[in-house]
């Protein structure tokens, strides 16, 4: 599964995961006018979306969120993830900024 986040504010961006067993990921930095690209990997049987651990094993992950730097989770756009078994999910790209003390993504359009 690959989501590319481009930032399109004024101010640099955090993303994070909240991934299975309660831990969470840095998942990377955007300054303006960058494009953070995120790949995750996903179980086509049971539509599970995964990073592996250090020592190989599947761990789920619940969310995925972009917010300012320094404050991305208080700040954070979630970022929906596609989960159904039997499909692969298409690649997801967002234009993302934060905004008035939040951060908004949209859909980035078809080029």
């Amino acid at each position: 599964m690959e989501i590319a986040i481009t930032n399109t504010g004024d101010a640099a961006l955090e993303c994070g995961a909240a991934i299975a067993h309660w831990f969470s990921e840095d998942l990377g930095h955007a300054a303006p006018g960058e494009t953070l690209e995120i790949r995750f990997g996903y179980d086509l049987g049971s539509g599970t979306v995964f990073r592996l651990n250090e020592v190989g094993d599947e761990m789920a992950v619940q969310r995925v969120w972009c917010g300012a730097e320094g404050n991305a989770w208080p700040t954070r756009a979630e970022i929906p993830l596609e989960r159904r078994a039997g499909t692969a999910p298409a690649p997801v790209a967002l234009d993302c900024a934060t905004s008035a003390g939040g951060t908004l993504c949209a859909t980035k359009p078809a080029e």
